[in-house]
């Protein structure tokens, strides 16, 4: 066996070891976490019982204790004893609080589903759209005395997920609600109406701005391979369509066809 048969052998054997030590320090603390989070579940659902068994003691204290003392004499021990109470009762008690806690998770747990399904739902067919009027309200539901969640600036670009009546439920970055279809422009169907002056980008890049102003905010970025459609222009800046977007470009890194 040659030197170098001994070398490859021996590397072999240490990329080995390397490995089995890897699996094994990963078993471990996987072994340690789930240990960990057993421990921690065990303990937040410990609090929650001795919470909710000692919520029913105060609300059975409410209801008999207090109804005691403007008594003569002890009618806890003659009308109701302690024993009977169901919220003092260790037994009954216990039953009462397992149910609570039971039925909070099965609660919680079809919320959660139901959330997730209601999220899916409008996140399934989503179309792009740009925003027309100079601000736009953001409403809770669709209607125009909900509550406004936020504000639309023109030529922000948002998702939209479904339509009721004259309103869609659109999406702007992570937040959503209810806009005005009339202040809405798709951007498929905006794609056909194209103008007759044509333009190259000078540069390989350029940002599209909702203000012909650097101050305004950056809706998409564009490509110097391809040409976009001058809508109109003003003070150094250009208003240009692609693809259906529409946005404000500096006139100088556009070269006229």
């Amino acid at each position: 066996m040659s030197d170098c048969d001994e070398s490859s052998l021996l590397d072999s054997i240490i990329e080995t070891l390397g490995i089995m030590a890897f699996c094994y320090i990963a078993y471990t603390a996987t072994k340690a976490l789930v240990s960990l989070l057993f421990v921690v579940v065990s303990w937040v659902m410990r609090g929650v019982y001795y919470v909710i068994a000692g919520l029913l003691i105060a609300l059975d204290h409410v209801i008999y204790d207090k109804k005691d003392r403007k008594s003569a004499f002890n009618v806890d021990n003659i009308m109701h004893p302690r024993h009977s109470r169901a919220l003092v009762n260790d037994k009954s008690r216990h039953r009462i609080t397992i149910g609570l806690m039971v039925m909070g998770f099965i609660g919680g747990v079809s919320a959660t589903v139901l959330n997730s399904a209601d999220y899916h739902q409008h996140t399934t067919v989503a179309e792009t759209a740009q925003v027309t009027a100079k601000s736009l309200n953001v409403r809770r539901h669709p209607s125009a005395t909900a509550q406004v969640e936020f504000k639309l600036m023109h030529l922000d670009l948002v998702k939209v997920f479904k339509q009721s009546d004259s309103w869609s439920y659109i999406q702007a970055g992570q937040a959503r609600g209810w806009v005005a279809s009339k202040y809405l422009a798709q951007t498929k169907s905006r794609a056909k109406k194209l103008s007759k002056q044509l333009a190259k980008l000078t540069v390989e890049k350029a940002n599209a701005r909702n203000l012909p102003s650097m101050k305004g905010k950056v809706l998409f970025q564009l490509q110097g391979d391809g040409f976009v459609n001058i809508l109109k222009q003003q003070q150094g800046w250009s208003l240009i369509s692609t693809n259906g977007y529409e946005g404000w470009v500096a006139t100088k890194l556009l070269a006229s066809q």
